[in-house]
């Protein structure tokens, strides 16, 4: 039993115990200070104790413990929760006054006083004793509403932050299903164009999309991957295009660093080089030409990724790319401030600087 599933869980063991607590504290507490202040040399401590303890359970039990549930369970949820503030003024003072007649009842009664009148001794002594307990039973009902609405109000945090953390989830999953089918649309498009001359490189180009595509399949919902899987999907996306460019694509690659045992969230990367292929190289008819740099230093990945394009086609990889609007999103609601992406669209280069923190393969 954690100290934070004891104070703000909802299951009834937990609230149960937590209520039974506060009132052994609330009669304990009372008990004890009532038998020191009314200690004396002709009487003991024990003995003080020990009578104190015959009056206050059943005073708390009749007086604090029904006024607090009263005020808390069903004038607050009633009246000051809609705001109606007069009303719970006026029948929280109604319940106190309540209270102080049942107090001064209780009291007469335990203290075997019998000769009452509003001029002796007794009724003074027996209006202060009721008066004190009122004051303390006022106390300790504000303390008691305090701690309800702290832990409702910890309660719908927690909602809100569920709730939160759901949609930002299914908004991932949203965009990974929008870059995925993106990618793969282009890829076919590719091998269609190899199987119209009945070209054998069709069937490695069907190999290394079903590869991805497995890949794509087991990992769509994982929170992390491994880093090596997911450079992998990267060298077949790189093999399915080396073919259908062949000796044109100048096409350098630069991977450093220890990769084992790191992971990362998936599918981050491949938009990135899928965008450099369609908006950049495909463009180029001359001599297209790919920089890849990925680094792994500690436990931060850097991505550099460098594309020639067209001088007429300016602005325009930044604009088309549905992926990397899509991974931009990604990024943000995965990483946060812990990332850094930034994008330089020049004339004839489109490059793209990313840098990622790892975690721990799982």
């Amino acid at each position: 039993m954690s100290l934070h599933n004891f104070i703000f869980s909802s299951k009834p063991l937990y609230r149960v115990g937590r209520h039974g607590a506060f009132w052994l504290a609330r009669i304990g507490f009372v008990t004890s200070a009532h038998g020191f202040f009314h200690y004396d040399s002709e009487t003991t401590i024990v003995a003080n104790l020990w009578g104190s303890l015959r009056v206050v359970p059943g005073l708390i039990l009749l007086g604090d413990i029904p006024l607090c549930y009263l005020v808390a369970y069903v004038l607050a949820p009633r009246f000051l929760d809609r705001k109606k503030y007069g009303a719970f003024i006026l029948l929280t003072i109604l319940g106190t006054l309540l209270l102080l007649v049942v107090t001064i009842l209780y009291i007469y009664r335990m203290e075997n006083w019998s000769d009452l009148n509003p001029h002796n001794e007794l009724f003074e002594a027996i209006w202060l004793k009721s008066s004190a307990f009122l004051f303390a039973g006022a106390i300790i009902c504000l303390v008691f509403l305090s701690l309800k609405m702290l832990k409702n109000w910890r309660w719908e945090q927690a909602s809100f932050e569920a709730l939160v953390q759901a949609n930002t989830e299914a908004e991932i999953r949203l965009l990974q299903s929008q870059v995925h089918p993106h990618f793969f649309f282009n890829t076919l498009n590719n091998i269609y164009s190899f199987t119209l001359e009945e070209s054998p490189i069709a069937s490695k180009l069907v190999h290394r999309l079903s590869e991805i595509f497995r890949y794509s399949s087991k990992h769509s919902n994982a929170a992390l991957v491994p880093l090596g899987q997911e450079l992998q999907v990267l060298e077949n996306y790189i093999e399915l295009e080396k073919v259908r460019y062949g000796e044109r694509l100048d096409l350098e690659i630069d991977i450093q660093g220890p990769i084992a045992g790191r992971a990362l969230a998936p599918m981050l990367m491949l938009p990135f080089l899928e965008n450099s292929f369609k908006h950049g190289a495909s463009r180029t008819v001359q001599s297209p030409w790919i920089k890849l740099r990925i680094h792994v230093t500690g436990e931060t990945l850097r991505f550099i990724l460098i594309n020639g394009k067209p001088p007429d086609a300016l602005h325009v990889q930044r604009k088309k790319g549905l992926g990397l609007a899509n991974v931009k999103k990604r990024l943000d609601l995965l990483y946060g401030t812990r990332h850094h992406l930034q994008l330089a669209d020049t004339i004839d280069t489109f490059t793209v600087s990313l840098r990622l923190p790892l975690c721990p393969q799982p």
